[in-house]
């Protein structure tokens, strides 16, 4: 039998037994006024999982009163606050979810937990366990919570124990009652014990995983500073000739580094002037578009202006041919200011067309400087193949 089902088993049966010695028999105390007994455990509680489900005791504003486990595997009464320190809600509660069974909240976030306390509920009744002059020890169970209180007399009064059965049907029926309540609590006992012994299971899957995947990762670790080792060893046995030449091609190196940095200025700077024949591109190609929209005008203008001169018969009709006339010469005017500078433009482009092709040059040398910077480097790495094989 799994030793969580043994320790409730004892818990009861020396219950029992405590109750028989005292004479109190099967008395029971029904509580004047509402009472809180503190209880305290030796182990901390287990850590709660979201959606996570607890049997409820009592809810307030404050938080709710739980049925769980500590670390031991110990069934404990705990104290949960309703809200984190965020202000979140820590649980959901069965009233506001049909499809819970009652007494039961869900975890929603999951916070700590402080020992709890036994609630004796005024008017409820409670089986004594014993009594002295001053204090009674009374029996409280909620779902699998099971334990021993004192409390004071004052807060509870005794019932007068039953008359003692003399039915052979009545006392048989008692008998199987309670041979079906100890079979019911061994089952519940069993339940909690395989449902621990699954939590296990799982938990012990999990450390098997993590500890082959940090084997791996071991392995993978030792490879990397077997071989990092390797090339330090290497580098420690390298000749002076092998420094030399080594030496020898950075000095190379270093030289083309130079020249591609002279070149890349060059280059910015042609960029610069690049940039500005762009602008003088788009000034040119705007002014082109406004020539061409200037000649549509003038053309429109010209045929409404002869189809004018045809038809004209009044004075209003010269009038607005006089107007044609000046805004055709207007239109003129523009299009010889647009013409200057387009042929402005043009020689501006005629003078930067040696930068361009200036430039290009540039582009092409760039190239051939990286295409050997990159042969150096192949040449250097070769002979640093080299000198590790030359040296193990």
């Amino acid at each position: 039998m799994p030793q969580c089902a043994k320790r409730q088993m004892t818990v009861t049966l020396c219950l029992m037994v405590g109750m028989a010695a005292s004479g109190v028999g099967s008395g029971f105390a029904v509580m004047n006024r509402d009472v809180r007994v503190p209880a305290p455990g030796p182990a901390p509680f287990s850590r709660l999982q979201e959606n996570q489900r607890l049997v409820c005791v009592h809810a307030w504003d404050e938080g709710y009163l739980v049925v769980c486990r500590d670390e031991q595997g110990q069934t404990r009464l705990a104290q949960m606050a309703r809200r984190d320190e965020w202000g979140r809600a820590t649980a959901r509660l069965w009233t506001y979810d049909g499809s819970m069974e009652s007494n039961t909240i869900a975890i929603l976030v999951p916070v700590s937990l402080s020992p709890g306390y036994a609630l004796f509920l005024e008017g409820d009744r409670y089986p004594v366990v014993e009594s002295d002059d001053e204090t009674l020890t009374l029996l409280y169970r909620f779902a699998e919570y099971e334990g021993a209180f004192q409390v004071s007399r004052t807060d509870a009064r005794l019932e007068p124990p039953p008359e003692p059965e003399t039915d052979p049907d009545k006392i048989r029926e008692q008998q199987l009652q309670s041979v079906l309540r100890e079979s019911s609590e061994q089952r519940t006992a069993l339940e909690t014990a395989l449902s621990q012994a699954r939590a296990n299971a799982v938990r012990i899957q999990d450390l098997q995983r993590n500890i082959r995947l940090s084997d791996i990762e071991n392995r993978r670790l030792r490879t990397e500073l077997q071989e990092t080792e390797h090339w330090v060893r290497q580098t420690l046995h390298e000749t002076p000739g092998e420094d030399k030449a080594l030496m020898l091609r950075q000095k190379d190196l270093d030289r083309l580094l130079r020249e591609q940095a002279g070149s890349h200025a060059k280059h910015g700077a042609a960029q610069r002037e690049t940039e500005a024949l762009k602008t003088v591109e788009r000034n040119i190609a705007s002014v082109e578009r406004d020539i061409m929209r200037i000649g549509q005008a003038v053309t429109q203008r010209q045929a409404e202006l002869t189809a004018l001169r045809a038809t004209a018969t009044d004075k209003g009709a010269r009038q607005e041919q006089e107007d044609i006339a000046r805004l055709v010469k207007l239109a003129l005017a523009q299009q010889g200011a647009v013409a200057k500078d387009a042929a402005e433009v043009e020689a501006l482009k005629n003078r930067l067309s040696p930068w361009i092709e200036h430039l290009v040059a540039l582009s092409r040398e760039n190239e051939a400087l990286r295409q050997q910077l990159q042969t150096l480097r192949d040449e250097l790495a070769a002979l640093r193949e080299k000198a590790a094989q030359a040296n193990p």
